[in-house]
């Protein structure tokens, strides 16, 4: 788990790893979880490659997501003024 945290104490934590709720409800959890901009991002993607892969990416992009959740979530929060915690993994 990352966690990053902002100059107001406000914490947001990201999952490392796949992360299955990216994968089943694809754009949707971007929204959900407060990123609009990589939410309208996406879909315009999705839209475009969906037309242009004649429905193939329709199947594919959510996996992308899955898999690309994290370093999404990272990006935006790190440039929203968020800055991630060092936290020791063996305690």
């Amino acid at each position: 788990m990352r966690i990053f945290k902002n100059q107001n104490g406000e914490i947001k934590k990201i999952p490392k790893g796949f992360n299955w709720y990216g994968f089943w409800f694809s754009n949707l959890y971007l929204l959900y979880k407060g990123m609009p901009g990589p939410f309208f991002r996406w879909l315009y993607i999705n839209i475009f490659a969906t037309i242009f892969t004649l429905g193939l990416w329709f199947l594919i992009g959510p996996i992308i997501i899955g898999f690309r959740y994290e370093k999404i979530a990272s990006e935006y929060w790190t440039e929203k003024g968020f800055s991630e915690v060092i936290q020791n993994e063996n305690i």
